[in-house]
């Protein structure tokens, strides 16, 4: 049984990282996903996929665009010889010049604010009909996600778009399914594995930003500084995939998913930052104290028990996921360490990443499903109780790449590949986590877990 220790930290996990040229997707690298989409349709026997998108749930339309509605909502139509059309609000509209492969856009006003004009408006049925849809065509709808029954099986007439869209649906075309799964199933949905070295660039660029703006609110924390003045650090302003949270003290901690507000941080409270963009989040929560001294209403007295123990709980997770590696067994695995009450687990030890922070996850109990080549997953271990309230977090994002993509990060982006190959030997060298050469941890930050979150130069190592 391996056993947790303060170390020195590292001053590699301290530094910011260089931040490159940002890397995009092309069109060609869109329409590479429609080839793959389209394969899947043929499979299925759906002559058209219908994705529905707005300001929350475009994942599944930005997966094979690059467009997300930014004020409005959005329909895009793909039939099975790869053309495409935009339905969308008047602002949509020009914003659609976004993406980089032929598309026809269709203005639909309804789609766009309250108030706007409407008088030359086609309404939807006709726009679907224009597109192709006929009542012998089978349609599959995406949503934001599929439902299951308790046993897991796709319900596929349950569906999560607006109701006066499927209503117009199903006016045209009688066969209309859910198949969000399509992009989101485990474990072949389309967006559930990273499929090349250029996604992996973009995802790393991605997390660099989010690792440094951690670093700058975790170095800015102190004693009297409040949530609403720690919040003010210059960020990246790339768009968001989970709201900022700061979190000072038992209230704060206990809400969890709020903003920050204007509550100071006091020697010996509990504390969490969380910062995200697309494809990556960090996240952090301990004690804000030096050391056990520091700590009070008892949280001296958790500290070998509930934090040591959550770290080794952390630790097992890196060096358990792997290519191959059965989640159901690591679920088991971190649930061993702390699965009781105590430990107040409160979702599934892991899942997978993408634009929306949590796209699926496998690591629930019994399941048998193995992680694959291109799994994008992030370390996802929240522990809290109570008397006294406690909260451990240590949350960041890696990808599993077999030999082969990894010979392909290495040959067109040899900077990151070499950026990636520093973090893995650190965590093995200073954390002491025995990662699998498959595991490509996406920032410095991986792993890495300051208990006092006062006190910067200790980490938690395991031995």
């Amino acid at each position: 049984m391996n056993t947790v220790k303060l170390v020195p930290c590292d001053e590699f996990f301290l530094r910011e990282e260089p931040i490159g040229k940002m890397i995009k997707l092309s069109g060609e690298d869109y329409l590479n996903r429609i080839e793959r989409l389209i394969g899947k349709m043929r499979e299925n026997s759906l002559d058209y996929i219908v994705i529905y998108g707005d300001r929350e749930h475009f994942m599944n339309m930005e997966y094979v665009s690059g467009f997300d509605p930014r004020f409005e909502e959005a329909l895009s139509i793909i039939d099975w010889n790869g053309n495409v059309n935009l339905l969308t609000g008047p602002e949509g509209k020009g914003y659609a010049c976004k993406i980089e492969y032929p598309v026809s856009v269709t203005l639909y006003p309804n789609f766009g604010l309250q108030g706007q004009p409407r008088d030359q408006m086609k309404e939807l049925p006709e726009i679907f009909a224009a597109v192709g849809i006929t009542a012998a065509s089978r349609v599959g709808v995406v949503g934001y996600k599929y439902l299951t029954d308790k046993q897991g099986v796709v319900l596929r007439d349950r569906f999560d778009i607006p109701g006066y869209i499927l209503e117009d649906l199903k006016s045209i075309a009688c066969d209309v399914q859910n198949y969000t799964d399509l992009f989101t199933g485990l474990p072949d949905g389309l967006r559930m594995s990273i499929m090349s070295a250029k996604e992996i660039a973009v995802i790393d660029y991605m997390n660099a930003n989010v690792s440094n703006v951690f670093l700058r609110l975790f170095k800015g924390m102190k004693a009297g500084i409040t949530e609403l003045e720690l919040s003010g650090v210059p960020a990246y302003m790339h768009p968001a995939n989970v709201h900022p949270m700061i979190c000072f003290g038992e209230k704060s901690s206990e809400i969890g998913l709020k903003s920050p507000e204007d509550v100071a941080l006091n020697t010996g409270d509990i504390a969490s930052i969380c910062y995200s963009q697309r494809y990556s989040l960090t996240c952090r929560s301990g004690i804000a104290a030096h050391d056990k001294s520091d700590c009070k209403n008892g949280l001296e007295q958790e500290f070998e028990k509930f934090y040591a123990e959550y770290y080794r709980a952390v630790a097992a997770w890196y060096g358990a996921v792997r290519i191959g590696a059965e989640t159901g067994h690591i679920y088991d695995m971190v649930h061993k360490i702390v699965g009781e009450e105590y430990y107040g687990l409160l979702l599934n030890p892991g899942h997978n990443i993408s634009s929306d922070e949590w796209s699926n996850s496998s690591f629930s109990k019994g399941s048998t499903i193995k992680l694959h080549n291109g799994s994008h997953l992030q370390c996802d271990i929240i522990a809290c109780g109570s008397n006294p309230v406690k909260k451990a977090i240590c949350e960041d994002g890696i990808i599993l790449a077999d030999e082969k993509l990894r010979e392909d990060l290495q040959k067109e982006y040899p900077e990151i590949y070499a950026k990636i190959q520093k973090r893995r030997q650190m965590m093995r060298d200073v954390l002491g986590i025995d990662v699998s050469e498959d595991v490509l941890p996406m920032s410095n930050l991986c792993g890495v877990y300051w208990p006092f979150m006062l006190d910067k130069s200790r980490i938690f190592a395991v031995s």
